[in-house]
């Protein structure tokens, strides 16, 4: 219908609008190469890095301080892209949205799911590398389960990653692509 965004009655549902957003988002995501491409390469990058620094070493503080240098480079990996890409792609969603295309939510919960997914990807890739170098049950009891330590550090990374992209998809909503990553950077270092 023609709507006029807020309250606009839409010829589809929201199930079916968000379907249609979701197979779209991904596919942005997919092939713009600031996107998928730029965040799966920092945090492949930062995960051999790291792991590279830490090898064969006991738990120490450096080892620490290597996993908190982790976790502060990969926010950045993650909140940036979605800080750059969601002001640019905001013209395109306002016209959708003002033309009664989409209602915003089935956009939002389309772009936000595509983020989630996304952080499942990047976990399993850091999981993979730093388990590979470190081993999977490294520094645990003998009768500790198999694999338990890299289960915990996936889901662990899995809900980092998650909170770094829905931080930067955040800031990109309030902010325009220059200022976005620029207030990402101020908010993680303060």
């Amino acid at each position: 219908g023609a709507g006029a965004g807020a309250g606009a009655a839409y010829d589809v549902g929201f199930g079916q609008q968000y379907a249609v957003l979701l197979h779209r988002t991904a596919i942005v995501w997919v092939a713009a190469p600031g996107q998928a491409l730029t965040t799966y390469s920092i945090v492949t990058l930062v995960a051999l890095f790291c792991s590279a620094l830490v090898y064969d070493e006991a738990w120490s503080q450096s080892k620490a301080e290597m996993l908190l240098f982790w976790g502060f480079t990969v926010f950045l990996g993650c909140a940036t892209p979605a800080a750059v890409y969601v002001p640019m792609e905001r013209p395109f969603i306002t016209r959708e949205w003002r033309n009664g295309t989409y209602a915003a939510g089935a956009y939002w919960a389309a772009r936000v799911t595509v983020a989630l997914a996304s952080a499942c990807v990047a976990a399993l890739l850091t999981t993979f590398i730093v388990m590979s170098v470190h081993g999977m049950n490294a520094g645990r009891p003998a009768t500790a389960a198999p694999y338990a330590l890299g289960l915990h550090f996936y889901a662990a990374t899995i809900v980092h990653f998650a909170k770094c992209t829905t931080i930067g998809l955040a800031f990109g909503c309030a902010f325009d692509k220059h200022l976005g990553p620029s207030l990402v950077t101020a908010f993680h270092v303060f």
